[in-house]
């Protein structure tokens, strides 16, 4: 079969650009459908636009399922080629043909497989692949032919499966409609067209074409002048018009005469005087070209997107060959790219910790963020585990102990203001572990947060990465001994000096910002059994407590303690043995508020006397009252300090070290290029890994596919004007 120019042209044109694009064209051309009666001459019409006759032929329903038909463009002077697809549900094979005569029995083969000798219908398709040299990339779908009546062999309702089957096929928008209608029938009663030109499929009539067949049954001049006046587009008019077509008899079929010499019928009838009119609207090669036409109206129009496609898609490659140092073809500028990949970490690590920019990542929360949170909610637990470190008991007993070696060989006259200190300084050391560990969590983490930032950034140059990652670890390794250091000083300063004369800070929080906080500090809650503050165990009795041998009061009113609402469950203390006969009594709970019942002895109200008390328990139990009301104030201290003293080692000296300028000793440049003076230092540390070799050729061949696209657009443009 010689093509006609028009399908010359488009091949040309298309191959030309499947050659440089190197992508299949599937998605630009619209899919064919043949959709009609039984028997209407679907198969014919088909065959005949691809030139070759392979589709099973008959009086009876003989399509019975979609057959998928794919014509795949190859090169100049290569054989054509069927390839059936494998079909492992059906036993089937992939089955490869070059006689057509074989195709069309293939086809008959898998139709059996899949309905076996009835007459009824599958939506399970057969692919048939098409390779030649003639034809552009392109699809068609033969359909089974639409029924009235169900014949023997056939399920009642073969009619509407028959729809059901044909209208996902017609509905899509990429699909071009041949609505084939038999001459001899009345158009307005076309199943056909009723179905494509339904308000669901193609109301328009955008997309479809009408296709009268078998002229050359056509006798009476009545019927031609019908034929005509449908033709001219005159009786049932649509906006693509009609073709009309000979198909081959199914004697020329059974005497297997060729889709060539069948034409010569085709062509008598098109000449005959009654069909004058419209002959230029005949035939099957006209039927081609008309396709042909649509397909080639369709590329024009989708060439400008096609070029701009091609020209954003160069523009994303010549940026991304940029990026990674490969702004031309000459000789790699190695300052330049040490320069360009420990800016793109610096911005990405700064972004993700410092915040404060419209590219943060709205997907998952960054490292700053969460450091913030670590440091802030771990200082809360740290000190906790610090205040609940000792019992009442075992810290009373403490005291005790300490206060008969700090008189030592003297006799017990007046209270030891140093065993306030000593118990003060045990209790502040408890401090120092928990916090160290809350500063080897939160480095851990951050360093494992910035490596995988690196090793993103940085993958391309595996030798790089690790040479980057191992100089921003170092700094903030060495920040997080200062950090230590500086944790250290606190703990000391806290311990060695007592400030008597400190001043509360409580109208912010207590006043301004009611339940401000976002960590709750129960600092008022100290040993394991919770004890609260004096805040929380006033005692208003004015009744002057009882002295007992061990000079605790056993007084009924003052077992009754009243612990505030809003406090946690855990501010209950369970019931304990207390220190001693005496603690024991009384209850665990009179520890606090032991100097303000002790002062209340003397009924004398004008007259400040302090009272002190007379035996060694009650001096430990007045040091262990002073100590806890003193350790609020370096809680919230070292609550409110640490955090800071890590945040900034930690996060904003790694920052101040990624920035670099006055404000820092160094930075990560400069540590960088120190590292990378030596020119085959250089070369041998920017070695890129293979994957990013592939990368960078990858990126090369679409820099120079889409510049020949972007070329041979232009002359397609040309070429496809000539077709339409």
């Amino acid at each position: 079969t010689t093509m006609s120019e028009p399908l010359e042209i488009l091949v040309q044109a298309l191959s030309k650009l499947q050659d440089v694009t190197g992508r299949s064209s599937d998605f630009m051309f619209p899919r064919i459908i043949a959709i009609g009666n039984q028997s209407a001459g679907k198969s014919s019409i088909l065959e005949g636009i691809v030139g070759r006759p392979f589709l099973p032929r008959g009086a009876d329903i003989v399509t019975r399922c979609p057959l998928y038909v794919r014509l795949h463009q190859t090169k100049q002077g290569e054989e054509e080629m069927a390839v059936f697809q494998k079909e492992e549900k059906y036993g089937l094979e992939e089955s490869h043909f070059d006689d057509f005569v074989k195709v069309r029995k293939e086809i008959e083969r898998r139709t059996e497989k899949r309905v076996g000798t009835t007459k009824n219908i599958s939506h399970d398709a057969i692919h048939l692949d098409i390779y030649s040299p003639k034809y552009p990339d392109l699809q068609f779908v033969d359909l089974p032919g639409f029924t009235k009546t169900n014949v023997m062999g056939q399920d009642e309702n073969i009619e509407q499966q028959v729809l059901d089957l044909n209208l996902p096929f017609m509905k899509d928008d990429n699909t071009i409609i041949l609505a084939i209608q038999d001459a001899s029938q009345d158009i307005g009663i076309s199943e056909a067209l009723k179905h494509a030109l339904s308000k669901e499929v193609d109301p328009q009539g955008l997309r479809t074409i009408g296709v009268l067949t078998k002229i050359d049954n056509i006798n009476s001049a009545s019927d031609k002048l019908r034929v005509v006046e449908i033709l001219e587009n005159k009786t049932k008019p649509l906006k693509l018009g009609y073709v009309g077509v000979v198909n081959r008899s199914q004697d020329e079929i059974d005497k297997n005469i060729g889709i060539e010499q069948s034409k010569d019928n085709e062509k008598k009838v098109i000449q005959s005087h009654e069909f004058s009119k419209v002959r230029n609207r005949m035939g099957i090669d006209y039927l081609r070209r008309f396709i042909t036409m649509i397909l080639a109206a369709k590329m024009k129009k989708m060439m400008p997107q096609l070029k701009q496609e091609s020209l954003e898609e160069l523009q994303s490659v010549k940026e991304q060959l940029v990026e990674h140092g490969h702004a031309s073809d000459e000789n790699i500028d190695y300052d330049d790219l040490i320069a360009q990949l420990v800016e793109k970490s610096i911005d990405k690590i700064k972004i993700n910790l410092h915040g404060l920019d419209t590219k943060v990542n709205t997907e998952t929360i960054g490292t700053g963020a969460n450091m913030n949170e670590k440091i802030k909610k771990g200082a809360i637990v740290a000190s906790k585990d610090a205040r609940q470190k000792h019992s009442v008991e075992e810290f009373h007993r403490i005291l005790t102990t300490g206060i008969i070696n700090t008189h030592a060989i003297r006799d017990n006259v007046f209270p030891e203001e140093i065993v306030l200190e000593i118990g003060v300084s045990l209790l502040t050391e408890n401090y120092r572990k928990p916090f160290k560990e809350l500063l080897d969590n939160s480095t851990d983490f951050l360093k494992s947060d910035i490596t995988e930032a690196l090793e993103h950034s940085l993958k391309p140059y595996p030798k790089f990465q690790d040479l980057v990652i191992d100089i921003m670890l170092g700094e903030i390794e060495a920040n997080k001994v200062k950090a230590e250091e500086y944790l250290d000083m606190q703990i000391d300063i806290h311990k060695r000096f007592i400030n008597s004369e400190h001043v509360e800070f409580k109208k912010l929080n207590k006043v301004m910002k009611k339940d401000g906080i976002r960590f709750k500090n129960n600092f008022n809650l100290w040993f394991r059994e919770n004890i609260p503050t004096a805040d929380e165990n006033l005692d208003d009795q004015d009744s002057d407590l009882e002295d007992t041998d061990s000079g605790i009061a056993n007084s009924g009113a003052l077992d009754a303690i009243e612990i505030v609402a809003p406090l946690a469950a855990d501010i209950i203390a369970p019931s304990v043995s207390g220190i001693g006969t005496g603690l024991v009594n009384a209850g665990i709970k009179k520890v606090r508020g032991f100097v303000e019942r002790l002062q209340k002895k003397d009924s004398a109200k004008d007259v400040h006397t302090n009272k002190l008390p007379s035996k060694g328990e009650e001096e430990a139990m007045l040091h262990l009252d002073l100590c806890v009301d003193y350790m609020e104030i370096i809680d919230k201290a070292l609550v409110d300090e640490l955090p800071k003293i890590y945040i900034m080692m930690l996060v904003h000296k790694s920052l101040d070290f990624l920035g670099g300028g006055d404000s820092y000793r160094t930075s990560l440049l400069r540590e960088v290029q120190r590292k990378c003076r030596n020119p085959e230092m250089k070369e041998d540390v920017l070695v890129k890994s293979h994957a990013h070799e592939e990368m960078i050729a990858e990126l090369k061949e679409r820099k120079r596919v889409c510049e020949e696209t972007i070329r041979v657009i232009s002359e397609t443009s040309d070429q496809l004007n000539r077709c339409t």
